[in-house]
């Protein structure tokens, strides 16, 4: 944490407590998370408000587990909602964005990877190096796994995953879907841990898409 712990706690003692309880609390009690999700649920569509979002019970307790489990990370995400934006940096970064690798098997017509050399910018990230980014960051709550490359190129990509979610980071990927039924990734994903997967559907029909 980037601020002294008696500043935190004249300015956030108080909400830092209020939230690790809460966190505590819907741990303790499943089921309670689950009517709190059901209410909002419903409040929500009440007003017209729906849209996709995350598995709210898998998201929300994994979130409160990292908070207990590591309450310099609840630190963190409080500042980072509550301090603003300014030279004196006051509070790391709990969401990023990190790219396994560059290339794709894919050549979209719309896409710059079609354009590089090879079909790549970088090398792949090693799965060691990975693991020492996460180590060193140790206020991550989500990691976005996927850049401009298809990750299931990466041979380490799922070790990744589990990798970042058994630390308690939610962890969320993006995927062309030609590779799911090859070397067992539709079965190796669901045991990862894996918080999100979004697949690119880019034509609505055969001919565009295969464009």
């Amino acid at each position: 944490m980037l601020m002294s712990d008696q500043e935190f706690e004249q300015k956030y003692g108080q909400a830092y407590q209020e939230q690790l309880k809460i966190a505590q609390y819907y741990l303790s009690n499943p089921v309670k998370l689950q009517e709190d999700i059901l209410n909002k649920r419903k409040l929500k569509e009440s007003k017209g408000l729906t849209f996709p979002e995350p598995h709210q019970f898998t998201y929300r307790s994994m979130r409160y587990r990292a908070f207990v489990e590591n309450p310099n990370r609840l630190k963190n995400y409080i500042l980072a909602e509550n301090e603003v934006y300014s030279e004196r940096m006051a509070f790391l970064p709990y969401i990023i964005d990190i790219e396994p690798n560059s290339r794709c098997n894919f050549r979209c017509i719309m896409c710059q990877v079609s354009d590089w050399e090879r079909g790549r910018r970088a090398r792949d990230m090693k799965l060691e190096e990975f693991k020492d980014l996460i180590d060193k960051n140790s206020q991550l709550i989500e990691v976005k796994l996927q850049g401009m490359g298809e990750p299931l190129l990466h041979k380490d990509f799922i070790d990744m995953i589990e990798y970042a979610s058994e630390r308690n980071i939610w962890v969320r990927t993006v995927v062309n879907g030609s590779l799911l039924h090859v070397r067992n990734h539709v079965e190796r994903l669901i045991d990862s841990g894996v918080g999100e997967i979004q697949s690119s559907v880019d034509g609505a029909n055969k001919e565009v898409f295969e464009a």
